[in-house]
């Protein structure tokens, strides 16, 4: 048995233009060894700054050789917005929501768009399985086609279907119970390069995948430990866009009281490594007495916005996401903590009392009341009282902005 096919990563040699992972391959000494115990492969013909490590010149010539970093669109214009394009290779992207919250329906939406972009897509089926994706792709790949037919399975429109799903077929591939992160990502990897493209492998889900290093005899906490980190090795080590399912916490969505004062950086079941380890995380919930509706929070986004809040709505019989405007009574606010909802009505408070002030204005008046609002969370708050309609802008002769409060009934 070779070393590809052992060991703690499963990796093919490091090439010059990878990203440095926990753990790479070194083709020299033909060892698994931590990016930080050996020094990092530059670039051709880049010199190496330090003899442990990689040093800030072997990287800006390796970002020669990668060029731009490249966004690839997600299918949604608010989420693509706010990742200042979409999803990035060596990234590792947390979907986490409740059950049946709708965290794999977006997830297959996604994965549906990537595979149209051209790119392969692998996907661990554990939670869901691959069966159970299939009908997903078929309801989105080979219109008209949808879940009845493939409950029925007349072999003729089997056959259809087939033909319609042909243009795609090569870019998907399923692995199932068994299967570590580290061989499926080594499997996309592969693929992606005979197809010249990229790979994105998705996890469904964190708590029930497995990797190199699980143990059966190992505490949930310390299994999504490892499953997350072998998740972001082997998007770094492998130039994967990850994706992963995450089961919410009860905490994150026992109740309303839950859903708005939970920290949804926190949401994550298991292990609080999901939050540090992911470049973004989504928190998906269903809106209650609203069918089919969804509510997704950019709670985590590195290099970016976060808090954003946007809402999908879900068609059944094509298994598409749309985005659809806040439902009726529900306000479209980030629920951090609960935190910014009272640092909202502070805002609010202050704009009452000062009607006409501008954003320098606002700020010094909070900072006489001692209330603890940064720059950046009163453009979040204005942005969402203004959405609620309590706050509207009416800017000065010369644009700057002036804001004064909505009573309540006007519109």
């Amino acid at each position: 048995m070779s070393r590809f096919e052992t060991g703690p990563v499963k990796a093919r040699p490091r090439a010059a233009n990878d990203m440095p992972g926990d753990e790479f391959f070194d083709a020299e000494s033909e060892e698994f060894v931590p990016s930080g115990a050996a020094a990092a492969k530059p670039a051709e013909g880049a010199k190496a700054t330090n003899e442990i490590g990689e040093g800030p010149l072997s990287i800006l010539s390796r970002w020669k050789v990668e060029g731009p970093l490249e966004h690839i669109s997600c299918g949604f214009p608010t989420l693509d917005k706010e990742l200042r394009g979409g999803l990035v290779r060596g990234r590792v992207h947390s979907f986490v929501g409740a059950p049946a919250a709708g965290k794999s329906a977006l997830a297959a939406c996604v994965l549906a768009n990537l595979v149209r972009e051209g790119l392969v897509v692998g996907i661990l089926a554990i939670d869901e399985t691959a069966d159970e994706f299939v009908v997903r792709f078929i309801q989105q790949l080979a219109h008209p086609y949808g879940q009845r037919d493939c409950e029925e399975r007349d072999p003729y429109v089997l056959d259809d279907i087939a033909k319609k799903l042909e243009p795609f077929a090569n870019r998907i591939v399923f692995f199932h119970y068994g299967t570590t992160v580290e061989e499926a990502a080594l499997k996309v990897a592969e693929r992606a390069k005979a197809q010249d493209c990229k790979g994105v492998l998705h996890a469904e889900s964190l708590q029930t995948i497995s990797c190199a290093a699980s143990d059966e005899k190992a505490s949930e906490y310390e299994q999504v430990r490892v499953n997350i980190r072998a998740l972001k090795a082997a998007a770094i080590i492998h130039r994967l866009i990850v994706l992963t399912a995450v089961e919410m916490g009860r905490g994150g969505y026992a109740n309303a009281d839950a859903m708005a004062n939970a920290n949804p950086l926190a949401g994550g079941k298991g292990n609080s490594a999901i939050e540090y380890q992911s470049h973004v995380q989504l928190n998906i919930w269903s809106v209650p007495k609203v069918p089919d509706t969804i509510r997704v929070q950019v709670s985590k986004n590195r290099g970016g916005p976060r808090d954003k809040v946007f809402f999908l709505k879900l068609d059944r019989t094509h298994h598409t996401l749309t985005e659809t405007e806040a439902p009726e009574g529900v306000a479209p606010t980030s629920t951090s903590s609960g935190t910014f909802q009272r640092k909202a009505e502070t805002v609010l408070a202050t704009v009452k009392s000062h009607p006409g002030a501008g954003k320098r204005e606002l700020r010094r008046y909070l900072k006489e009341v001692e209330a603890k609002v940064g720059n950046d969370t009163l453009d979040d708050c204005l942005e969402s009282l203004e959405a609620q309609g309590a706050v509207e802008n009416r800017p000065d002769s010369k644009g700057w902005p002036q804001y004064f409060a909505v009573p309540k009934g006007v519109s």
